[in-house]
C-alpha cells in the first residue's frame, strides 16, 4: 500500500476538522503530497525523512527547523501500515501545543488508509470475479485447472453447478440505461448473495450475467426454485430501484464447458 495524493487529501481534511493547525502528508520518499497549507505540495520535507529512516515520532522546535530543508516547527509522526512505513503525518506549531494532537491524527491517518486498502482490494477482487465470469462464458484459452487456480484465489465455488442469466436494465420512459444503474444492479445481485458470479458482460448491449448456484436432483435443477429467488430480487429492485429488469434464465449443463452453453441458451430466450 502507498500513499498518494487522493488519500492525502483525505487525511488532510478529516485532520482540519479535528484541530486548527495546519496539517501535512509526506510520502516514503518525504514529499509533500497532502498540506492544509496548498504552497508546500511538492517540497521535500527533511523531518518526514529522519521520522521514516527512524521510524519515531520526531518534535521540531525553531532551532531544529532552521537545520532542515522543507520544515517549520511542529511534530512529524510515521503513517504505518501492515507493520511498514508508508509515510508520516505531521502537524505544525510549537511542540508543546500540538504534542496533544499527534497521535489522533496519526490514527486518523492510519485508519484512512486501512479503508482505502480495503476498498482497493474489494475493487481488485470484483474486477477479477468479472473476469473469470468473461472467460468462462465466452470460452477461454486457458486450461480448467488454471480457471479453477484463478476461482479458487478469489474464493469462489466452481465445482457449485450453476446456470447464466441473462438480465436488462429498463430505465424508465424516456430515460437512458447508465453505467449506474448497471452497478447498482451488480451491486443486488452479488449481496447478501455472495455465491453469485457477476459481472457486466456489455455496458453497450445493456447485458448483465451472472452465474446463479443451483441444486442438482436426479440430474435435473428445479426452475421453480430458482424462480423464487427470482420473485425476492424483483421485490428488492421494486423497493431500491428506478427501473425493472428483464430476466433470461439458460439451461443447466454439466462441467466448467456447460457455463457457456447455458450463457447461449439464455441469450436466445
Amino acid at each position: 500500500m502507498q500513499l498518494n495524493s487522493l488519500i492525502a487529501k483525505q487525511i488532510v481534511d478529516r485532520a482540519k476538522k479535528i484541530i486548527k493547525y495546519s496539517i501535512n502528508v509526506m510520502d516514503e520518499n518525504g514529499v509533500i503530497i497532502g498540506s492544509s497549507d496548498p504552497s508546500r505540495l511538492h517540497q521535500t520535507h527533511e523531518g518526514a525523512l529522519l521520522a521514516i529512516r527512524d521510524n519515531r515520532t520526531l518534535e521540531i522546535n525553531d532551532s531544529v527547523a532552521s537545520t532542515l530543508s522543507g520544515v517549520k516547527k511542529g511534530i512529524n509522526l510515521p503513517i504505518i501500515y501492515d507493520g511498514k512505513v508508508i509515510g508520516v503525518v505531521g502537524v505544525s506549531g510549537t511542540p508543546d501545543d500540538v504534542r496533544s494532537y499527534g497521535e489522533l491524527v496519526k490514527m486518523t491517518a492510519e485508519l484512512i488508509v486501512e479503508q482505502a486498502a480495503l476498498m482497493s482490494q474489494v475493487q481488485w477482487n470484483k474486477r477479477h470475479r468479472e473476469e473469470l465470469l468473461l472467460q468462462l462464458i465466452e470460452g477461454s484459452s486457458l486450461n480448467e485447472g488454471q480457471l479453477l487456480s484463478i476461482a479458487q484465489r478469489l474464493d469462489l465455488d466452481l465445482a457449485q453447478p450453476r446456470v447464466a442469466t441473462v438480465i436488462k436494465v429498463i430505465p424508465e420512459p424516456g430515460e437512458p440505461v447508465t453505467l449506474e444503474h448497471l452497478q447498482k444492479l451488480v451491486h443486488l445481485l452479488e449481496y447478501p448473495e455472495r455465491d453469485n458470479i457477476v459481472g457486466i458482460a456489455s455496458v453497450s448491449m445493456n447485458e448483465i450475467v451472472v452465474l446463479k448456484p443451483v441444486t442438482i436432483v436426479n440430474h435435473n435443477w428445479s426452475r421453480k426454485e430458482e424462480q423464487k429467488r427470482v420473485a425476492k430480487l424483483l421485490k428488492r429492485i421494486d423497493n431500491e430501484c428506478d427501473f425493472s429488469i428483464q430476466m433470461a434464465i439458460g439451461d443447466y449443463y454439466p462441467g466448467l464447458v456447460g457455463l457457456a452453453k447455458s450463457y447461449e441458451t439464455a441469450k436466445r430466450l
